[in-house]
């Protein structure tokens, strides 16, 4: 159920399949879980098969500015500090009403 719950892959369906196909679909989900959640490598990026740093390291660290993840962080100092951990705040288009809705259009309709 590891592998299928997340999926939404019924277990009797998982069942049904090849036996390769199900062992190849588990140790993906095994390997998947040694991926860092954060920088998105996993150990074998940076260590070699004797457990030795790969010199040189494979990935530089870039920054880049994420104007989405500023918009939010500037949400956030608006609220105040010990009301914080009741929100969470995250980025919705422009024009979409908050259950998700698109706003009715008023007037004509373009001729």
């Amino acid at each position: 159920m590891a592998y299928c719950g997340p999926r939404g892959i019924p277990h009797s369906v998982f069942l049904k399949w090849d036996q390769l196909d199900q062992d190849k679909a588990i140790a993906a989900m095994l390997a998947e879980r040694t991926r860092c959640p954060n920088c998105g490598t996993v150990p074998s990026d940076w260590v070699d098969e004797d457990g030795y740093n790969r010199e040189p390291p494979p990935y530089a660290p870039r920054t880049e500015v994420c104007l989405g993840c500023k918009a939010v962080a500037g949400a956030v100092d608006e609220i105040p500090e010990d009301q914080r951990q009741f929100y969470h705040t995250y980025l919705v288009r422009r024009g979409v009403a908050e259950d998700g809705s698109q706003p009715s259009r008023q007037g004509s309709p373009p001729s």
